[in-house]
């Protein structure tokens, strides 16, 4: 696996955090909901007291999976900042470990070409000049 192949796996865990944790809040709206009708009497309740036991369990596996994720994450933005080269490191964060903007949208190249104030060949020349270091990075790491 290359250097850019990796990355683009930690900016996949970025969407997979965000799809686990708006499970785990949908799981916990279902089983604390109720169901009433316009007179306001609650016609649905279950007095059972593991009815949040699956949830607790679903919590616990996704809050590992997270954790996981949260790592591979975390050693990018080490490896990340091992970089010499400031601009290198910018670029790379911008668009692999800070991969949403303020809407929660993920970031596209030229999003972070404006957001860095850079034209397309200075992000493009930077963003190969970075990945080939890590490359190198990783590959000292590897021996």
């Amino acid at each position: 696996m290359n250097a850019q192949e990796w990355l683009q796996q930690v900016r996949a865990a970025d969407d997979e955090i965000q799809i686990l944790r708006r499970s785990m809040f949908d799981a916990y709206a279902q089983a604390t909901s109720t169901t009433a009708p316009l007179d306001g009497v609650v016609v649905q309740h279950s007095a059972d007291p593991h009815r949040f036991d699956g949830i607790a369990e679903l919590d616990e596996a996704i809050y590992d999976r997270i954790r996981d994720l949260s790592a591979m994450k975390a050693q990018a933005v080490r490896t990340i900042a091992r970089l010499p080269d400031p601009r290198q490191r910018q670029v790379l964060t911008a668009y692999y470990i800070d991969c949403r903007d303020r809407h929660g949208q993920r970031k596209t190249w030229e999003m972070v070409a404006v957001e860095l104030a850079l034209s397309w060949r200075q992000l493009m020349y930077t963003r190969r000049q970075a990945l080939e270091a890590v490359e190198k990075f990783c590959d000292r790491i590897a021996q």
